[in-house]
Order: structure tokens, then C-alpha cells, then sequence
């Protein structure tokens, strides 16, 4: 498929996924989307993005997972402002670092976080995540995937178990 148009302003789902031949996506602003993936589509532009902002508050699960075209400074939006969110991958997206983490201390009902292939997260950055976001202090993050990371030690681990929060590398 090489264009797709979608009338609707009320999706809840929009999942754009093995979309490897996408060119034009003609899509109206969406104003109550509650899960957003782009997933395998190596053409589709972070412009996209733009149209979904007025969901950001009844957004649930954000995931953006091999989109080449798509980077951290993308979606911060989304993390700043998204206080609905329980479930964020995004799995090898480009320039994820300690400072990406920093803008989640908020999501309180975040519960699980997927961050595989972003190397640009630390220990540092896992521990302070954790120490706001776990069920100990208030929040209900226990699962965060920090696979392919080699700066995760295995201290940090045993150290967010403690907290509720199990970490996989």
C-alpha cells in the first residue's frame, strides 16, 4: 500500500504497522486516540505526529518501534504531557537518553517501559526513574526492558527489584 486516507477525528486505535511501502497518509487531527503504534514503517513522517498532539491527555500506550525517520525530540510531547500514559516502547528510537527518562518522573500510571537498543540510557538514569516512578513511591512502573544496553549493571537490577520494578537487559 502506498497511500492511505482515514476520514475519522475519533479513532481510540490507530496502529500503523509493516507499512514498509507508505508514501501519503492523509489523516485528519485525531482529538481521543488512547493507543498510538507506528511500528515497521520506514517512510511515514514524524509529521504525523502533529495530528495526534490533541490526544496527548487520552493517550494510554505509545509505541513507535523501527520508524527511522522518527526521533526522541518527536514524541517529547507526548512524555511531557501524555499523564494517561501506562505503556511506552520505543524500541531503538533514535537519541533516547537519561534526559528522555527525565520527562516520564511524572507519569505516575505508568506501568511498563520499553527502551531495548537505545544506548544513550544509563544506570543513572534507570535508578532515578525508578526512585519516582516505582509502586513504592506512589507510581506503578514494574517493568522496564532495557535490552542490547551494556551501561545497565547488574546492581541496578537487583537494586529496582527492591522497588517493585523488574528490569530486563
Amino acid at each position: 500500500m502506498e497511500s492511505l486516507t482515514i476520514t475519522s477525528i475519533e479513532l481510540r486505535v490507530l496502529e500503523l504497522s509493516m507499512l514498509t511501502s507508505l508514501r501519503i497518509l492523509d489523516i485528519p487531527p485525531q482529538i481521543c486516540l488512547e493507543d498510538l503504534t507506528i511500528d515497521t514503517t520506514r517512510s511515514v513522517s514524524p509529521d504525523l505526529l502533529d495530528r495526534c498532539h490533541d490526544s496527548v491527555r487520552t493517550l494510554r500506550k505509545l509505541t513507535i518501534t523501527s520508524a527511522p525517520l522518527f526521533e526522541a525530540q518527536h514524541i517529547e510531547h507526548f512524555l511531557r504531557d501524555g499523564i494517561n500514559l501506562t505503556h511506552i516502547n520505543i524500541n531503538g528510537l533514535r537519541y533516547v537518553h537519561d534526559g528522555t527518562l527525565q520527562l516520564l518522573h511524572h507519569l505516575k500510571r505508568l506501568e511498563l517501559l520499553n527502551v531495548d537498543n537505545c544506548p544513550g540510557i544509563t544506570g543513572a538514569g534507570i535508578i532515578r526513574l525508578v526512585e519516582n516512578n516505582s509502586p513504592k513511591r506512589g507510581g506503578r512502573l514494574t517493568k522496564i526492558s532495557v535490552r542490547d544496553n551494556e551501561s545497565i549493571r547488574r546492581q541496578t537490577i537487583d537494586w529496582a527489584r527492591n522497588f517493585g520494578v523488574t528490569i530486563s537487559i
